[in-house]
């Protein structure tokens, strides 16, 4: 799971995005600070790192960085800003 925070908006608006496995596949879940929860759904390891990937492009391009947890081993850290999601 990754939080990500936007310099234009208030601290507490907050989007996270984590991937869920599933009999299909897997789950690519994004909850918006409103609420909302936008679910794509894909078949491989492979496509859902295509969609990450471009996920990531989509939020960083939109002013939405990753929020380093302190608390998150450095491993996990590296997985954060490397812009694989983790649950």
């Amino acid at each position: 799971m990754v939080r990500f925070n936007n310099r234009n908006r208030p601290t507490e608006e907050q989007l996270t995005v984590w991937c869920e496995p599933n009999e299909d596949g897997f789950r690519l879940k994004r909850r918006e600070p409103s609420g909302h929860v936008h679910t794509q759904r894909f078949s491989s390891r492979s496509t859902l790192y295509d969609a990450t990937v471009r996920l990531q492009v989509e939020l960083t391009e939109s002013g939405w960085q990753p929020v380093v947890d302190a608390a998150l081993p450095a491993s996990r850290q590296r997985a954060v800003r490397s812009g694989q999601f983790h649950r």
